[in-house]
């Protein structure tokens, strides 16, 4: 091609963009072919070693740019580089020759948490389990301190708390399932327990086929941020050219960071949660205005100021005004004058066994002004009666 359209000569900058130029459009100063961002030469080897996060395949590299990104040529980097990834060539598998039958297959689920399969597996001197859901192939991925019962039990009722107990949960016969304590935690949360059948795990194969895809990703990851982040992308990965990722079947939305337009694809609460945290304002501020008023201290008022360190009201009285906004200077009460404390004789400590702390500086907290609050606990004598003020002293 000589770069010549119609008699025209084409600017070599434009000439690869001709084929698709009815597809081009301009958002916001973002040039777009479709809902996918046209990427310029100098990032799109950035763009490749996003997209290659997890170690993906060539089809899930391309299902993962579509709607997202785009420039001429694309398929031949994104295949020049799987070709070029060494811990990719290491690891692939072999060539499975068995055939697979309905049979060895669980029926689709009729939506997203209903039949779920764990599986626990060892790596590298760690212990995981893993959970998958069976309509979305969403994959939960926890490492275990412990192998028991109760160490799968625990990460498994966390799962189940932010997402819902699931219709009916598959795993194979490991100890940790085959116990009395696994069938109550499966009674208490209200979800039937299946296993695979006895020496034969590959029923349990969902499982098992998300066990050699993280396996694969552990092994192709140099730590842990490169899993996580490898793991983001095969939650955000479309499962085929028909299906959206993981993520938008099970969560409902996106979860990689690959540009994206914009668009009323999923409904938006912004508007009813604006509206809603403004109502929480204005009915917390008219509870507050309406038994809260704004109270002021005078020196020598009694008041009840909070001791973060033993995290309890104490007494004490205003003794000056500070200069911030509703703030005093207060000075606790004696501990002596609150609550005697008593020897182990049984008889009352004296002055110089207590600690009086220093004025210090808190929010106060209104007091009412009655005698029973601002004086002491009722003193007794020793043969037991009560030693009463006289009344004059009462406010």
């Amino acid at each position: 091609m000589d770069g010549r359209i119609g008699g025209f000569q084409l600017n070599p900058q434009i000439r690869d963009y001709w084929s698709v130029r009815d597809s081009l459009v301009i958002d916001d100063g973002v040039i777009l072919k479709g809902n996918a961002a046209v990427i310029p030469k100098l990032l799109r080897a950035w763009y490749i070693d996003k997209l290659h996060d997890g170690h993906q395949g060539r089809v899930k590299m391309e299902l993962h740019a579509k709607d997202a990104v785009y420039w001429p040529r694309m398929r031949n980097d994104i295949e020049s580089k799987v070709n070029a990834c060494q811990p990719c060539q290491f690891t692939r598998p072999a060539n499975d020759c068995m055939e697979l039958t309905p049979d060895h297959q669980h029926p689709v689920p009729q939506g997203p948490w209903q039949d779920v399969s764990t599986d626990l597996f060892y790596y590298n001197s760690h212990n995981y389990i893993l959970v998958v859901d069976h309509y979305s192939s969403y994959v939960f991925v926890y490492k275990l301190t412990g192998t028991t019962s109760r160490d799968v039990i625990e990460i498994l009722m966390q799962l189940f708390a932010e997402h819902g107990s699931p219709t009916t949960l598959y795993s194979d016969n490991g100890l940790q399932f085959d116990s009395r304590e696994f069938a109550n935690f499966a009674a208490r949360f209200e979800f039937r327990h299946t296993t695979s059948s006895p020496l034969h795990p590959q029923s349990n194969g969902i499982a098992e086929r998300q066990v050699r895809i993280v396996k694969d990703l552990l092994k192709r990851s140099n730590g842990n941020d490169a899993f996580y982040r490898g793991l983001r992308s095969l939650r955000s990965t479309p499962l085929d050219a028909h299906l959206p990722s993981p993520a938008e079947m099970l969560l409902g939305r996106k979860v990689d960071t690959l540009p994206r337009r914009a668009c009323g694809g999923q409904p938006n609460h912004r508007e009813q949660l604006e509206w809603r945290r403004e109502q929480q304002r204005l009915n917390f501020n008219a509870r507050f205005q309406r038994h809260t008023p704004v109270r002021a201290f005078d020196v020598g008022d009694p008041v009840l100021v909070r001791n973060a360190r033993a995290n309890e009201w104490q007494p004490a009285t205003v003794v000056d005004k500070h200069h911030t906004p509703a703030s005093y200077i207060v000075q606790p009460k004696p501990a002596r004058e609150v609550n005697p404390p008593e020897t182990s004789d049984g008889e009352t400590a004296t002055e110089d066994r207590m600690h009086t702390p220093p004025a210090w500086r808190r929010e106060a907290m209104p007091l009412r002004r009655t005698a029973q609050m601002i004086r002491p606990d009722p003193v007794r004598t020793r043969s037991g009666r009560i030693s009463r003020p006289p009344e004059r002293l009462q406010y």
